[in-house]
């Protein structure tokens, strides 16, 4: 599943967008800015940032170049960079809550999660009705799994702004995550409602349906995100799961083979497809596909086990007992490396059955542990 990033808002026109002008600029500077600020709205980066750095090379407290220097390290990914800029910036004016979100969005691309939460703070503090830096302010405190603070945080931004279409996105997703699957609906049709037509929002929606097992309407929901995205690999393998809950283990297998297109190493994908595979009786395709998602991602949730009860279905005795003992070994070290019932087929050993039992309801009902 594909959870929406914190954005970066886009930032206005010259120096009435900063709040702030830079104590001395010549004609020159002013000039490199205009350009500079061309190049940037175009998406011209490298152009946008060389401008920038010649004005600071002559002016280094220019705060515009600063603040929007470090908006292009953040577009490019450079969080690091942009953080450190966003710093410099603050040193010129402390007190602005735009460069305070834009931090707050670079440290989140960190995972600097508390940090990031306290320049957002900082932020709304500034700009109490600030509906970006509440969404990106819940963006963080689901990262941290603080999922009822981050609804909070997501219904206040569309208090201040009820057509916040990546708000009610963003808010749907944590629901999505907390099982509310319902409530997720209604905010994704909401999302959508106001135009917010990308391939995420249509992959989402369709879990939700699939999370209320309505999954002929997942299917369509997966439909527009492949229209609108053709590349988008989670929606093709959720698609998939939805045609397999439907009994339509042929037409899954397809939708699986597609990621395959885009994403040759997609163990997800591998492991769904041998799960097809599995239910129609072909079974040593479906160990050779487990195999494959296990080569893939060693570490794969209880797949070892899987591929064991392929095998087995497929009569492959070749090192039966070589297998069995590591799944053994696996579960004494307490990995997730089978459920329970594949277990009880190779092994008749109480003790490791129980522990096996609880590695799977312990990673099942986390929550509760």
């Amino acid at each position: 599943m594909m959870h929406r990033k914190a954005t970066i808002p886009e930032h206005g026109t010259g120096v009435a967008a900063s709040g702030m002008a830079s104590p001395v600029k010549s004609e020159s500077n002013e000039s490199r800015l205009l350009s500079a600020l061309a190049w940037h709205q175009q998406g011209q980066f490298d152009e946008a940032e060389a401008l920038y750095r010649e004005i600071l090379l002559s002016q280094p407290r220019h705060f515009d170049a600063l603040q929007l220097l470090a908006s292009v390290a953040a577009q490019k990914k450079n969080s690091l960079e942009a953080v450190e800029l966003f710093d410099q910036a603050l040193k010129i004016n402390p007190d602005h809550p735009f460069i305070l979100n834009n931090r707050g969005n670079a440290l989140k691309e960190l995972m600097r999660y508390e940090e990031a939460l306290a320049s957002y703070d900082r932020a709304i503090a500034l700009y109490p009705d600030y509906a970006d830096a509440y969404n990106n302010r819940g963006n963080v405190l689901q990262a941290l799994k603080r999922l009822e603070e981050a609804i909070e945080s997501y219904d206040r931004a569309l208090a201040l702004q009820p057509g916040h279409a990546v708000a009610h996105h963003s808010r749907a997703d944590v629901l999505l995550e907390m099982k509310r699957f319902g409530e997720a609906l209604l905010s994704y049709d909401k999302a959508i409602e106001l135009q917010l037509d990308d391939a995420d929002t249509y992959n989402n929606r369709g879990n939700a349906l699939q999370g209320l097992r309505r999954y002929e309407e997942a299917l369509l929901s997966y439909d527009r995100a492949l229209e609108l995205k053709p590349d988008n690999t989670e929606a093709c393998n959720n698609r998939g799961n939805a045609l397999q809950k439907l009994r339509r283990h042929e037409d899954a297998l397809k939708s699986y083979e597609q990621v395959f297109v885009f994403n040759p190493e997609d163990a997800d994908a591998y492991n769904n497809r041998a799960n097809a595979l599995l239910d129609l009786k072909r079974y040593e395709e479906a160990a050779l596909s487990y195999e494959r998602a296990l080569a893939i991602k060693p570490d794969y949730r209880f797949l070892f086990g899987m591929c064991i009860h392929a095998k087995m279905k497929s009569c492959d005795w070749r090192c039966f007992n070589d297998r069995v003992n590591q799944l053994a070994e696996k579960i004494e070290r307490h990995e997730k490396a089978a459920s329970p019932f594949s277990v009880l087929a190779v092994a008749d050993s109480p003790s490791l059955q129980k522990k096996a039992a609880m590695i799977f309801v312990q990673d099942e009902f986390s929550e509760n542990y």
